[in-house]
C-alpha cells in the first residue's frame, strides 16, 4: 500500500510517499503550500498538478497523512479532503489534520505528552497528549491579529523599521539593495495583488534577518555592533512577545507537568540561541527544533508501524 505523508505549510508543502508493506520511501517532493484558508480548490488543484512526482502516482496512492496550516478546523478538513479525493483516484483513507498534530508527531516522542510550538511563516503553540491530540495554547487569529515571532511577523516588523528609518542606515542601504522596494509596490503586494497570500508575502522579508542569525554563523563576523544590537533586540523582543502571550498565559490554568518547549520551523531553526535564552528567563527549557517537520512525521509513522498502534 502506497502512503503520502505531508506537511503543509502556507509557503511551502513536503511531500514523501512510502510502501507501507516494506516501509520503503518511493519518493519525496515540494509544492508551493496549500493553506485551505487562503487558496481556493482552483488554487490546489493548481499545485498538485505541478508535481510530476505527485500527478505520476495519483492513481497508486491510497492513503493520505496530510498535516497543514489552516486545517484546524472541520470544514477546512472535509474541503481539503474532498480534493484529494478527486485527484488521487485510489485512495480509500484520507487524514487531514492541522499542522500542530504534525509538528508535535515531529519533534516530540511517541506517547509523551509535550509543549510544541511552530515559528515557520506563522506561530502557534500546543499542548500534545503523545498519540493524536492536540490543544492551541491560546486559539489561532492569523497574521493580522497574532503570529509573534514568525516569518511574517518578522517580515512586518523589518518592513516598518525600514520606512520609518527605525533600522541602522547600513541596514536600510542592505535591506534596499537585497529587495529594491517602493511602497507603491509593497502596497499592491499587499491590498490589491491576489497571486501570493499576504502573510507569505511579509514573511518573505524575513530572510534578511534570518541570513544574520544563523546559528552556524557568528553575528561579530556578520554585523558591526550597531548593526548586531538592532538584530538581537528583534529577535528577542518577537520571541519575547511569544513566550509571554502563547506558553505563559495559561499554563498557570493547566496541569503541564513539563518545562520543555519542542519547536518546528524555519524561524525557530535559525533563532535557536535566542530562543533558549528568552525560554529560559521564563522557566522554560528548549527542546527538540526541527527545521521540516516531514522527517520526524515519517520518523513517527514507521515508529506506529513498528508497535502497531490503532491511532496515528
Amino acid at each position: 500500500m502506497l502512503v503520502l505523508l505531508a506537511d503543509g505549510g502556507s509557503t511551502k508543502c513536503d511531500w514523501v510517499a512510502i510502501d507501507a508493506s516494506n516501509r520503503n520511501i518511493v519518493f519525496r517532493d515540494q509544492t508551493k503550500g496549500m493553506n485551505p484558508l487562503l487558496c481556493t480548490e482552483k488554487d490546489i488543484l493548481e499545485i498538485l498538478s505541478t508535481s510530476e512526482l505527485l500527478s505520476s502516482y495519483k492513481d497508486q496512492i491510497e492513503k493520505i497523512y496530510f498535516y497543514g496550516a489552516g486545517c484546524v478546523a472541520s470544514s477546512q478538513q472535509d474541503f481539503l479532503q474532498q480534493v484529494f479525493f478527486s485527484v488521487f483516484t485510489r485512495l480509500n483513507d484520507n487524514i487531514v489534520k492541522s499542522d500542530l498534530l504534525g509538528a508535535a508527531k515531529a519533534v516530540a516522542s511517541l506517547g509523551k505528552e509535550s509543549l510544541v510550538a511552530i515559528l515557520g511563516t506563522g506561530s502557534i503553540a500546543c499542548f500534545y497528549n503523545g498519540v493524536d491530540s492536540v490543544v492551541p495554547t491560546v486559539p489561532s487569529l492569523g497574521y493580522l491579529l497574532m503570529d509573534e515571532a514568525s516569518g511574517n511577523y518578522f517580515g512586518k516588523c523589518l518592513l516598518q523599521d525600514f520606512f520609518y528609518q527605525k533600522m541602522p542606515s547600513s541596514l536600510i542601504s542592505k535591506f534596499q539593495e537585497q529587495f529594491g522596494l517602493s511602497p507603491i509596490v509593497i502596497k499592491k503586494h499587499l491590498y490589491q495583488d491576489n497571486s501570493q497570500p499576504v502573510n507569505v508575502y511579509l514573511a518573505s522579508f524575513s530572510k534578511f534577518l534570518l541570513q544574520y542569525v544563523d546559528s552556524s554563523q557568528s553575528l561579530k563576523l556578520l554585523l558591526t555592533l550597531e548593526e548586531e544590537k538592532y538584530v538581537t533586540q528583534l529577535c528577542k523582543s518577537g520571541i519575547d512577545l511569544f513566550v509571554q502571550r502563547h506558553l505563559c498565559s495559561n499554563l498557570n490554568s493547566r496541569d503541564v507537568q513539563t518545562k520543555q518547549v519542542h519547536f518546528v520551523g524555519s524561524v525557530a531553526f535559525y533563532l535557536q540561541p535566542f530562543l533558549e535564552e528568552v525560554l529560559e528567563s521564563y522557566g522554560f527549557v528548549l527542546g527538540n527544533v526541527v527545521q521540516r517537520p516531514i522527517d520526524g512525521i515519517l520518523k513517527n509513522y514507521l515508529e506506529h508501524l513498528s508497535v502497531k498502534s490503532s491511532k496515528y
